[in-house]
């Protein structure tokens, strides 16, 4: 059972958290990367997620059936497993789960922007 005083508590630091949250800067995406060269006339990619025309992630379609195979898996199995509060960090990565228009549940590559003092977490 909660008291005032920890209400309060709590309530303070929401509400600093949120002040830190509408004060940060976002950096839309990481400094590019230069790929390997590709010593091949024509390569097939599935384009998964695009930040802009020349930010972009993809998969090469040889390895698509894996990535889906993978993407599957993890949206049958995957149950909620409480984490302590010293997991959930800034700039960690994890599975964010999100429900497509059919209401199934399905999960998604997320990062941690920013967390609270009692362990919520802005993905």
């Amino acid at each position: 059972m909660l008291t005032n005083y920890s209400r309060e508590n709590e309530e303070i630091a929401k509400n600093a958290w949120l002040r830190r949250l509408s004060e940060r800067r976002y950096t839309r995406c990481p400094p590019q990367v230069e790929l390997p060269p590709i010593h091949v006339n024509e390569v097939q990619i599935m384009v998964t997620h695009e930040e802009s025309p020349s930010q972009f992630f993809a998969v090469y379609m040889k390895n698509y059936g894996k990535v889906e195979q993978i993407t599957e898996q993890i949206s049958a199995e995957f149950v909620d497993i409480p984490l302590p509060r010293s997991k959930i960090l800034p700039n960690s990565f994890c599975l964010a789960p999100f429900t497509d228009p059919s209401d199934s549940v399905h999960y998604y590559r997320g990062k941690i922007l920013i967390t609270n003092p009692i362990g919520e977490a802005l993905v």
